[in-house]
């Protein structure tokens, strides 16, 4: 097959304003990708979103299509229907005959080769494109839907569906990909094959060496329109600080990303500054005496973690806020899940500034070494090359 393709990705997601993980992930495939030939990009918006995003550019694409997704009420006729199909109900209520063949247009009147969708929740709208299409699908993020002990009826009939829709998708899929051996093992535990492994590209990694500044705040980049970020705060300010106070008295939590119409009461306390989304976070980054991350629920890559180790900032996390990233305990970070041992860890960390730039200095080479953007890229171009030259073959019967 030729290497020159038209790549078309599909996204749950506009790439801009890259303010999460998976915008960062999109951002970095097109990057990749364009090495290969045209990529164009489909996003799969309601009528909310398509207002938000009306008019942002977006660089390095061939093309950019807005296709709207159906807006589904919670127990309304079609969201009840949608949650007695046998397909995961987010999927089915999103489905749209007219809208797949919209998509449909779009990739065949620009001659597209190969489509990627970015993540489970676009999967029933590639399944619907010709057979002559190679078909990828990335960062699927399944492990929420996987039974653990204690888990009930619900939760089994979840992973049930994402069974089926898994085993339907497999015969189509030429690649699959992964951020992490987690997300890996968790498509496969669900009857998918063991996915590529793919980690996401940090930005600003190898910024240079930080150094503990005056200030005793810390730091907490996400969201809070964002369920688990704002639970995060709400972890923090209710059960840890009480706890860091008595060590480490005046610490404030620096809270950036996008912040909700309506401030939950929890965030109005004096412990915390939110400073709503910012344009850089470099200076916030420079600011901070750590990064902590006291998450309890969410799934994907912590990119903004991540991003802070590769500041060179000390990191304090909960074990779900390492999901997915091998670091060692003690070495490139401190993982604690307990209140008590959080609050213990970040006091460490305040008042220790030599153990704080040793952690910091760690988790940097670690995501240096990890995160390689170049290599990461060309990692990216590899299995899509493959994918697109074992689709020939098995089309040409080679």
């Amino acid at each position: 097959a030729s290497l020159r393709a038209r790549i078309a990705i599909l996204s749950a997601w506009y790439p801009e304003p890259r303010d999460n993980g998976a915008k960062h992930r999109l951002r970095a495939t097109i990057d990749a990708l364009a090495a290969l030939g045209d990529v164009y990009v489909v996003v799969f918006l309601d009528e909310t979103e398509r207002q938000a995003v009306q008019g942002l550019p977006v660089a390095g694409v061939a093309g950019l299509a807005v296709l709207p997704l159906p807006d589904v009420r919670p127990y309304s006729p079609r969201a009840v229907l949608a949650g007695l199909s046998v397909t995961p109900r987010s999927l089915n209520a999103t489905w749209d005959p007219r809208i797949a063949a919209q998509l449909r247009r779009f990739i065949i009147e620009r001659g597209i080769d190969t489509v990627i969708a970015a993540d489970m929740r676009t999967v029933h709208y590639l399944l619907s494109l010709p057979e002559e299409i190679t078909l990828i699908l990335d960062e699927p993020n399944v492990s929420p839907f996987v039974v653990t002990a204690g888990d009930g009826l619900r939760a089994r009939l979840r992973q049930y569906k994402y069974r089926r829709l898994i085993q339907r998708a497999e015969p189509r899929l030429a690649a699959v990909l992964a951020p992490s051996r987690s997300e890996a093992h968790a498509y496969r535990t669900l009857g998918g094959r063991l996915p590529v492994v793919v980690p996401n590209v940090i930005p600003s990694a190898g910024a240079g060496r930080w150094q503990p500044p005056q200030a005793r705040n810390v730091l907490y980049t996400g969201s809070m329109t964002y369920a688990p970020n704002a639970d995060a705060v709400a972890f923090w300010v209710q059960e840890i600080a009480p706890l860091l106070e008595a060590q480490a008295p005046g610490v404030v939590l620096t809270v950036t990303g996008a912040l909700p119409a309506v401030v939950p009461t929890f965030a109005k306390s004096p412990a915390v500054e939110l400073t709503g989304r910012l344009e850089r976070l470099e200076p916030a980054f420079a600011e901070a005496r750590a990064f902590v991350a006291p998450l309890r629920s969410g799934t994907g890559t912590r990119i903004k973690l991540l991003e802070a180790m590769a500041q060179g900032l000390p990191v304090v996390g909960t074990s779900k806020a390492f999901e997915g990233i091998d670091i060692t305990h003690g070495v490139h970070a401190l993982v604690a899940d307990d209140p008590a041992v959080f609050a213990d860890s970040v006091a460490r960390v305040l008042d220790d500034d030599a153990f704080a730039m040793q952690l910091g200095q760690a988790g940097q080479a670690f995501v240096l070494e990890t995160y390689d953007p170049a290599r990461i890229a060309q990692s990216l171009r590899n299995v899509v090359v493959a994918a697109r030259s074992a689709s020939v073959s098995a089309r040409h019967g080679g």
